[in-house]
Parts: C-alpha cells; structure tokens; sequence
C-alpha cells in the first residue's frame, strides 16, 4: 500500500507522519501486539543492516528474513530514507518495551 495524500491527514488518522509507521499501523494486530511489533522492527533492521549497510544499535542478525509482510512491503516500495526507518525503529523498540513492562510480551 502507498502513503499519498496531505501528511496532515495522515498524522490524524495513523497519529504520524513516518511513512513506514502508517505502513506498520495499516496492518496492526490489536490481538497479538508483541508479534506485530517484532515482525515489524526486525523486517526495518533487516533492510538497514543488509539492504542499505547501516548499522542499527542492539540487532543481531544471522540474515535478512525476506518471507515476511512487513519486509516485503519495506523492499517492494523503495523510497524510504534511512532516517525515516531508523526512527521508525525507534518507536517500535519503545512500544516493545512498553510491552514488556505491561507483561505483554513472551
């Protein structure tokens, strides 16, 4: 799916204007948070670390997993800055954590 349109009309509606978190809350599973979460910051650190050679702080990879959605949808539409994933990453490691600290995760 592609983010076009007013970046204000995509801030009130996704509650931000990082085209690759609409991306991630288009498809968000309210039912199993943790999943969603992990599918989503480990398909982001995939496309920096081997896609585009930029090191993200605290992920190990043994390789990219390119059989997911939300990797395929991260490669398959180029245009994203590294800036604008690196932040996504960010957030994302964030909600993890507040996952976490609600006992949410496994």
């Amino acid at each position: 799916m592609s983010i076009k349109g007013d970046p204000q009309e995509a801030a009130r509606k996704y509650g931000t204007t990082n085209r690759v978190l609409i991306e991630a809350r288009i498809v968000h599973d309210p039912y199993d948070e943790f999943a969603w979460v992990q599918d989503w910051r480990f398909a982001i650190a995939d496309v920096l670390a081997y896609e585009r050679g930029v090191w993200v702080p605290g992920y190990e990879s043994f390789g990219p997993d390119d059989s997911t959605y939300a990797y395929d949808m991260l490669t398959d539409q180029p245009g994203y800055s590294d800036d604008e994933l690196l932040y996504a990453y960010a957030i994302l490691t964030r909600y993890r954590e507040w996952l976490r600290l609600a006992g949410k995760d496994y």
